[in-house]
């Protein structure tokens, strides 16, 4: 309803409960917390934290509060009246909670890219050996998600929701869960290529789009801003190791890119996979790293304002922001101090230095979003961020040495 003149619309929420499709319950009038959860490139949203006012004895468990029952967050707002799924989850745990005169249940959801560790990628006669002859990477993923859903899995993919990348890779998988051949196909796909999920329960695969699909103005939009450069990890040699023997042969190459190597110094790193013994596949992915490292990385970090408040004229949608878009930074300003929109902060070659400055405001890419019901904190940059940087995934690729050799199929025990 307008107040003082301006479109004021309030926004709100609601939680849709179902058990195996069929609709348990709405929560819109017992969520006593505000929807808060992150979403990331080359994986999917993370766990959303639901609080109920409900008693600390009888809270409905096993009924619309049960394990695995599905939760599905709808937005209400100015741009979308009629609503829109922001979040699609399962229940994976819940705690009833005493509190002085305090009660209520909290209930976390996980999104169902959490499935995708838990399946082993197997073929129908349960062989965990899966080889891929000349596939294109896309085609490597879409049988992957076949595999994944005909022992059970949720997440699906559509006609036009995983690109071609024509390009040619020849890989084998043995003992690998979904999660991570998914991974691979990133690492085996040219530089630029990503995967999401959405809120409806699809994977996306496709390369970075070079115009922006989002315009942000620092004042109108933008309520905090930060811009950083650093050349840490930039690559411009690989060492790949492949599939090699004990007497010394097999598959040994390297890369290089002698501009970046003259302009940042020697950064050399050793890549190594022990399934890959076609060169064409180690060229893709050693060329991968480099094309997408060999320049220092520009990583922005800035607080987009929602625009459903008493200031209809400011903020953005921030529900039509995802990761994997690419945005672009309007009213940076160089060579000429100007005072922002805010009337706050200067932006200057003082402030941002000459390079710096024109690249903030080219078109980046969405590394992250974290989403509240007012702001959305966004993490962005030039390049995409490796596929494995976790202690848990230096252990994952451990173990996959380990098992490249094990038998086609496990024996039952």
């Amino acid at each position: 309803m307008p107040i003082g003149g301006l479109d004021f619309i309030r926004k709100r929420f609601e939680y849709r409960i179902f058990d195996d499709d069929v609709f348990k319950a709405s929560w819109t009038d017992e969520v006593i917390s505000e929807p808060r959860f992150r979403n990331s490139i080359n994986s999917g949203p993370g766990e959303l934290i639901i609080r109920l006012s409900r008693s600390f004895d009888d809270f409905g468990e096993d009924d619309d509060v049960k394990l695995n029952n599905r939760v599905d967050l709808w937005v209400y707002d100015r741009q979308v009246p009629n609503g829109k799924l922001i979040y699609r989850g399962f229940i994976s745990g819940y705690r009833p909670i005493l509190d002085g005169n305090k009660e209520y249940v909290e209930v976390t959801a996980l999104n169902y890219v959490f499935e995708l560790s838990h399946y082993m990628l197997e073929d129908a006669s349960g062989n965990t050996k899966v080889a891929y002859l000349s596939y294109d990477p896309s085609d490597i993923l879409r049988d992957a998600i076949v595999k994944y859903r005909a022992n059970g899995g949720t997440l699906n993919y559509t006609p036009t929701s995983i690109q071609n990348t024509n390009t040619t890779v020849t890989y084998t998988f043995n003992t690998n869960t979904v999660r991570e051949a998914i991974d691979k196909c990133v690492e085996l796909a040219p530089e630029g290529w990503y995967w999401t999920v959405g809120t409806d329960s699809i994977i996306y695969f496709k390369p970075k789009e070079a115009v922006s699909a989002h315009k942000f103005q620092i004042g109108r939009h933008i309520s905090k801003m930060e811009t950083w450069r650093r050349i840490e990890d930039v690559v411009n040699k690989v060492y790949f190791t492949g599939n090699t023997t004990v007497s010394g042969t097999g598959l040994y190459r390297k890369y290089s890119n002698t501009g970046s190597i003259a302009s940042y110094g020697m950064h050399a790193v050793n890549m190594t996979d022990g399934r890959v013994s076609i060169t064409g596949t180690a060229d893709t992915m050693a060329n991968r790293m480099i094309n997408n490292k060999k320049d220092p990385e520009i990583r922005t970090a800035l607080t987009l304002l929602d625009n459903n408040g008493t200031y209809q004229y400011k903020g953005y949608d921030i529900e039509s922001v995802l990761p994997g878009e690419t945005i672009q930074i309007l009213n940076i300003k160089q060579g000429v101090k100007t005072t922002s929109l805010w009337g706050i902060m200067i932006w200057g070659t003082d402030v941002w230095g000459a390079t710096l400055a024109y690249t903030a405001a080219d078109v980046i890419q969405i590394m992250s979003i974290d989403y509240t019901p007012d702001a959305l904190a966004i993490e962005a940059t030039s390049r995409l961020p490796d596929i494995s940087k976790r202690i848990e995934d230096i252990d994952r690729n451990l173990t996959s040495l380990q098992v490249k050799d094990n038998p086609t199929a496990p024996v039952a025990g």
